[in-house]
């Protein structure tokens, strides 16, 4: 039972993964399991398929790319969440 197991991380790299290919029947498996169990894992399933199938349906078919400027500004944004200070 506990190979069965997996942690939260691990279940999100799963997630992620089996977008871009079908997992194999063990780790499919695994998932299935970890997000019938933690109700968080089963959330960020269920909005990562949501923004998968927003992505697939834009009009212009363009994923966004971030510019310097925006990353500074979420770099900035994070740190300042993680020390309180800019």
């Amino acid at each position: 039972m506990q190979a069965l197991m997996l942690s939260c991380r691990k279940a999100a790299e799963l997630v992620e993964r089996r977008s871009f290919a079908p997992l194999p029947p063990v780790a499919s498996v695994q998932l299935w399991m970890h997000t019938r169990i933690c109700q968080g894992c089963g959330v960020y399933q269920r909005q990562s398929g949501l923004l998968d199938a927003f992505l697939e349906h834009r009009e212009d078919g363009l994923v966004p790319q971030l510019t310097e400027v925006l990353e500074k500004r979420i770099i900035d944004a994070v740190h300042t969440d993680m020390t309180g200070t800019t």
